[in-house]
């Protein structure tokens, strides 16, 4: 194991002392617990944010919900917001910069991931069979990941068309390739749901997302937060907090950029089994000072084109501590690493485990370095500006 402390002189340490002063700055804006409480009773009523849920104006709200009752309005081209009807009023609940945070579910998003350890399709055929009793009528409509079906064994990305027994559903594409016994994973895309939290997060200048249950993630979302929001938080809401990662090719999952004080921790993000690539990159990190400490990840693939990764990070200070990589890969042939970074100001990486055997809610991942080995666990490529960076192993 491979501990790497990096101190850095020069341009970035003036971007080091930049984000300590605005950690300090935002310390007067804490709220105190007690309207923290408040708030966070609020929200354990709210109303969870669907479309149909969402009015145009605070006053729509008004008219359509009870006294004491929370609605949420789309004001212009900002986030939506929360309010509280009191007195016959709109009254905007004011989300906590810190504290409880906001549950993911509260923006609308329904943890119901699912993942198939072994499924089977045939060549041209639309007919996905499970090894195990998982479907329902339910899943009608949601997308879903086969890995392997797809032209040249990449992924088949597409949607249930019809739901045959527990054991087998209709896709809505057929296999290009002919797979058995690879894994396969579906849900409600949680996609939306989680821009909209990122979006409230910049809006509030801070906060912490609580992830409460399994989700499914199969388009990329930016928080872009353009140095006006700090102390911004992810971790885990409840008993499971985790994102299962089924993003296209081409797509970044998470984007989190601009932003200090950033930690994510005991959060798990999980690949379909044997899909080669899970999304082009995981977490995908720019200009932020981040923590990462306490996170699995759980059978991720970056086998892919170049510039690919579990987690990216360029002009950052990135702290990572008591991670697990179980099962993960990535490919040596394109270039890519686990953990990969470039143009870093700081680095500091103590007590990550890197296994190639996991097991996810009973899903048993022996690995994917059956598929490729990566180039690096850890790599890291050029020093940001001009100063001197020393590196103590």
């Amino acid at each position: 194991m491979t501990n790497v402390t990096i101190n850095v002189s020069g341009p970035g340490a003036d971007l080091a002392a930049g984000f300590a002063k605005n950690a300090d700055a935002s310390a007067g804006d804490v709220k105190t617990a007690t309207a923290r409480a408040d708030i966070a009773a609020d929200l354990s009523v709210a109303t969870p944010l669907t479309l149909p849920n969402v009015y145009a104006t605070s006053a729509a709200g008004l008219a359509a919900v009870a006294e004491n009752a929370t609605f949420w309005a789309q004001l212009g081209s900002g986030s939506p917001r929360l309010y509280r009807k009191v007195n016959g009023l709109a009254e905007m609940i004011g989300l906590p910069a810190s504290g409880a945070g906001v549950a993911l579910s509260a923006y609308g998003a329904v943890a119901d991931a699912k993942i198939v350890q072994f499924a089977s399709i045939a060549l041209g055929s639309a007919l996905l069979t499970a090894n195990a009793a998982i479907f329902s009528a339910a899943d009608i409509g949601k997308p879903i990941r086969v890995a392997q079906a797809g032209p040249n064994s990449t992924n088949l990305d597409t949607t249930i068309a019809d739901f045959i027994s527990t054991t087998q559903v209709s896709l809505a594409a057929t296999a290009q390739t002919a797979v058995a016994n690879v894994g396969a994973s579906f849900g409600t895309p949680a996609g939306p749901a989680l821009q909209l939290a990122l979006d409230d997060i910049k809006a509030r200048r801070g906060g912490t997302l609580l992830i409460d249950g399994f989700y499914f993630l199969n388009t990329g979302v930016e928080g872009s937060f353009q140095s006006l929001a700090d102390n911004v938080r992810i971790t885990t809401g409840g008993e499971v907090g985790a994102i299962l990662i089924a993003c296209p090719a081409a797509v970044k999952a998470i984007q989190l950029t601009s932003v200090s004080q950033l930690l994510i921790d005991n959060l798990q993000f999980v690949g379909t089994p044997l899909a080669q690539l899970d999304s082009f990159r995981v977490l995908d990190l720019s200009s932020v000072e981040a923590e990462i400490k306490d996170v699995k990840f759980i059978g991720l693939g970056a086998i892919g084109p170049e510039g690919a990764a579990v987690l990216y990070h360029t002009s950052s200070l990135i702290r990572l501590s008591g991670n697990k990589c179980y099962g993960c890969s990535a490919a040596s042939g394109q270039a890519t690493s686990i953990f990969d970074g470039e143009n870093w100001i700081g680095y500091t990486s103590q007590g990550n485990e890197f296994i190639d055997h996991g097991n996810f809610q009973g899903i048993d991942y022996t690995g994917k370095l059956g598929l490729a080995f990566p180039l690096a666990w850890e790599r890291l490529r050029q020093c940001e500006g001009s100063g001197h960076c020393a590196v103590q192993q």
